[in-house]
Formats: structure tokens, C-alpha cells, sequence
């Protein structure tokens, strides 16, 4: 019997190393995909390390500021907490300085 030339496929990569992808990616949409989904697992390490690198790129992202503040809280970080919810008041206050 003649050796095949086909190659055995490649084993498709499971959840965990799909969204360890999304994280590293430059990609700050994926990155902030990935920071939901360890979010909703309740990685919340890893999700609040990604909600800050996205932060950092995208300062007025409501959406990252409100996650950013929970985690904050879960952390006991409240003075960091406090501080993104006043960012986001001022985002949401029309008028207000900011």
C-alpha cells in the first residue's frame, strides 16, 4: 500500500485558544470581542486587562467605560471605579467640562 501524500488535518483550535486569539489580536473590535466573552465567564482578570487596553485606544467608548467600571468594583478598586464613572457622566451630561 503506497504511502498517502495527504497530510492529517489539522485539529481546529478549541474555545479557549479562539478567544486567546481574539486577545492578542491588534484588532481592538477582537480585543474587545474577548474582553466580553472572559467577561461572561467570569475571567475577569483577563477582561479587565483587554477593557483597559481598549480604553486606552478608544477613551470616550461608553461601553468599555461602564465595563471598566463594574470590574473596578468587583476588583475593590473603588477609587478607579468612582473615577470612570465620573468619565462617564461627563460623557453622557451634555454641557458638561470635559
Amino acid at each position: 500500500m503506497a504511502a498517502s501524500s495527504r497530510s492529517a488535518p489539522r485539529p481546529r483550535p478549541g474555545p479557549a485558544e479562539e478567544v486567546a486569539a481574539l486577545a492578542a489580536s491588534k484588532d481592538l473590535d477582537e480585543q474587545l470581542l474577548a474582553a466580553a466573552i472572559y467577561r461572561s465567564f467570569d475571567a475577569y482578570d483577563e477582561a479587565l486587562a483587554l477593557y483597559e487596553k481598549v480604553a486606552e485606544n478608544r477613551p470616550g467608548a461608553t461601553n468599555v467605560l461602564q465595563a471598566l467600571a463594574h470590574l473596578y468594583d468587583r476588583a475593590g478598586d473603588r477609587e478607579k471605579a468612582q473615577a470612570t464613572r465620573k468619565r462617564l457622566l461627563k460623557r453622557s451630561v451634555p454641557g458638561a467640562k470635559r
